[in-house]
């Protein structure tokens, strides 16, 4: 079964010769956003060739993870990087999507040189419209990276999340940064978990346990904690996740951990959505 307003379109990445759909109509919202789309193909064609041929007349579901906390330095766009990588390296066809005006993402993503994983900086008000696209488009997973403060972009964020990652450091100015963001999640009954970043050594483990603690009260914490480690400031600055720059190293084990508990927690909701729906 074709695709309503689509037709077969050489691919623009060069590794990949097949064609593929795109929409023709010209009153279609989505190809205002026009570079966006052929980023998303070029992606979807190097990290897994064909895929787009295969999605029609298919039910797909796209997930999506957003970063947020209003309060700046808790390391979202570090992790954000070096999570899309990490579940890239599984197999996920991943976007990146910049809503922070520092546009962090946008230069890592150019300092990597490489179209394996799109970055777009979009602002709220376009954000449904880039998300319907990329789901049309083939994309499996979009991570959004937010400003650290309550604003238009950060809302429209958590809105449009399946999952909202808070990273927090083990002190009191992120713990207390933390409370006001899951309250703000808790009155848009969005799903939400503690990611505690940028942790010091074990030597002061006392300080971890007393910030992991009040994270837990606050709600789930994710696993695993995230260590204070060169590796992952290294990968930023290189355009790369901690898993290319050293793939044995204790940064890349974390961030595959942490995507492997993230992508669990995603399952789990989808499964307790679907049990809900029967059930009504």
């Amino acid at each position: 079964m074709a695709l309503i307003g689509m037709k077969p379109e050489r691919c623009p990445a060069q590794r990949c010769g097949k064609r593929h759909t795109r929409s023709t109509n010209v009153q279609n919202s989505d190809l205002r956003l026009s570079p966006l789309i052929r980023k998303v193909i070029r992606a979807v064609c190097i990290a897994s060739p064909g895929t787009l041929t295969h999605l029609e007349g298919k039910t797909f579901r796209m997930r999506i993870v957003a970063l947020v906390t209003q309060k700046g330095g808790s390391g979202k766009s570090t992790i954000a990087s070096s999570l899309a990588v990490a579940a890239a390296e599984t197999g996920e066809r991943v976007f990146i999507i910049d809503m922070d005006p520092q546009q962090s993402l946008v230069r890592w993503f150019k300092t990597r040189n490489e179209a394996d994983l799109p970055v777009e900086a979009i602002g709220a008000p376009k954000l449904k419209t880039a998300l319907a696209t990329l789901e049309k488009s083939g994309i499996s997973l979009v991570i959004i990276d937010t400003p650290g403060t309550d604003s238009p972009a950060t809302d429209a964020a958590m809105r449009s999340a399946d999952l909202c990652v808070i990273p927090a450091r083990p002190n009191a100015f992120d713990l207390w940064a933390s409370e006001t963001t899951r309250k703000s999640l808790k009155a848009l009954n969005k799903p939400f978990v503690f990611l505690l970043n940028q942790c010091p050594p074990s030597q002061q483990s006392a300080r971890i346990e007393e910030g992991a603690k009040a994270l837990e009260a606050m709600g789930g914490l994710i696993t695993p904690m995230i260590t204070q480690r060169v590796d992952y400031q290294e990968a930023a600055r290189h355009g790369l996740g901690v898993t290319e720059l050293a793939p044995n190293g204790y940064a890349a084990d974390e961030m595959r951990k942490l995507w492997l508990s993230l992508k669990r927690r995603l399952a789990k909701q989808k499964t307790e959505k679907a049990s809900g729906r029967k059930a009504a």
